[in-house]
């Protein structure tokens, strides 16, 4: 059986190599300022497997590229992991390793791992006392992460940040600068391992971002794609982050509330 630490560092490790994400995040605020923080991502694990099989080929001495055969079963066999990973029982101590880790006022609501054919997905749900600590929930180092070097983003909402303004609350749900796939993954895109083939590195792609949050506040202002009620949202899919231009991307997604 595999062990625990092993099975998360899985998890994060295939979040850092993947091809393609998803990222959803959402955040519902009370007017006494606690609320809900919730994350959910999504990864195709099939470009992991492949570099995989690469890697495994090229240690074995064997010549050439592995066969669609190795590569097949270097999706099998993640396949199977994350599927031990998802059992109860594993959820639960997962989801008891994550409440140690948590800061006081903080509380763990959801905190599961799942397979959808080729595509792991990971949600992360929190309950805190008051909204300047959301950005204070962190993630540690996992054994398997540490073996590997690779390290996970400090917080899984590091990008949130809140301004009290006196009469007004400027709420950051993605601040000026933040790289969402290294905040999930712990790296950063085009990068791989030195002096390693194609075929083996794949960097992480963010296919769909979005982020809503819930408030009980009369909205001042915003950059959001759309709003529903209370209910602001920032959608965006690859095309439309390719053709975001940087200077744009970096002034983060915000909303400034009346109190």
């Amino acid at each position: 059986m595999l062990k625990l630490g092993r099975l998360t560092g899985l998890i994060a490790l295939l979040l850092a190599s993947s091809g393609c994400f998803e990222i959803e995040q959402s955040y519902t605020l009370k007017r006494d300022l606690s609320g809900t923080a919730e994350v959910r991502v999504s990864a195709d694990f099939e470009a992991f497997a492949r570099a995989q099989a690469f890697r495994a080929h090229s240690a074995e001495g064997k010549k050439g590229d592995p066969t669609a055969k190795d590569i097949e079963g270097a999706i099998a066999e993640i396949s199977g992991s994350i599927d031990v990973l998802a059992d109860p029982g594993y959820q639960e101590l997962m989801q008891g390793e994550a409440r140690k880790r948590l800061p006081e006022g903080i509380e763990l609501l959801d905190y599961t791992v799942s397979r959808e054919a080729r595509r792991v997905k990971m949600l992360l749900g929190f309950a805190f006392d008051d909204v300047h600590k959301v950005s204070s929930i962190k993630l540690a180092q996992t054994p398997a992460q540490q073996e590997s070097g690779s390290k996970p983003s400090e917080s899984p909402f590091a990008g949130f940040r809140v301004k009290d303004e006196g009469k007004t609350l400027l709420v950051f749900v993605m601040s000026e600068g933040t790289d969402p796939i290294a905040t999930f993954s712990g790296q950063v895109p085009g990068t791989g391992a030195e002096g390693a083939r194609k075929e083996e590195t794949v960097a992480p792609t963010l296919d769909r971002y979005s982020i809503r949050i819930e408030a009980p506040f009369e909205v001042v202002d915003s950059n959001a794609t759309r709003r529903e009620g209370k209910t602001l949202h920032w959608d965006y899919d690859a095309e439309t982050i390719a053709k975001t231009p940087p200077a744009v991307q970096a002034k983060g997604m915000w909303v400034r509330y009346r109190k």
